[in-house]
């Protein structure tokens, strides 16, 4: 009974992650699949079997798995081609060597037709180049929104130790620093 139980509840949890609804549109990728024709289905196909093979690590880069394409523009007249992928993939740390990396896997899957073609790659609105930290970019320009500003420099500090005997003047007095793992 119990391992019934185990195998009905993992069933439920891989059904939940496999539907992978839209942002966009509130439907799922194949409700999606359904609604492009033409030149857009083909692409739609391509890229999605170079997602697979990325997330199963047959590509140089590896993309964060259940990234799922949540859906795409494709302008003929400006050349250009957005993929809006689910928010999975910005999930992961990236730096400018990886981005390059997967633009140059995917534009190898989406083949000669698409050569001169502007590909955006998108998630959570963010283009994948927008994702590398400011730290981290070499020949992309800095992201100024990321830095801190001359008139933030003299804010109030969010917590504050009232039993020390003396004020320190230096180091990150008064500045806030995030920290993850």
């Amino acid at each position: 009974m119990i391992r019934l139980t185990k195998i009905i509840l993992l069933l439920m949890i891989l059904s939940l992650q496999f539907s992978c609804t839209s942002f966009f549109g509130g439907r799922s990728q194949n409700e999606y699949y359904q609604t492009i024709k033409g030149r857009e289905k083909a692409t739609f196909k391509k890229i999605d079997k170079w997602l697979r093979q990325s997330i199963q690590g047959q590509t140089s880069e590896i993309v964060p798995v259940y990234t799922r394409i949540d859906s795409l523009t494709l302008d003929k007249k400006e050349k250009q081609l957005d993929i809006y992928l689910t928010k999975r993939l910005s999930y992961r740390s990236y730096r400018e060597e990886n981005v390059k990396k997967i633009r140059q896997d995917l534009s190898r899957f989406l083949g000669f037709r698409y050569r001169n073609y502007t590909v955006n790659i998108i998630s959570e609105g963010y283009e994948l180049a927008e994702l590398v930290p400011n730290y981290y970019r070499d020949s992309l320009p800095l992201d100024k929104n990321r830095m801190r500003s001359v008139e933030n420099a003299g804010q109030v500090a969010l917590v504050k130790n009232i039993s020390k005997p003396y004020t320190v003047t230096k180091g990150l007095q008064n500045r806030h620093i995030a920290l993850w793992h």
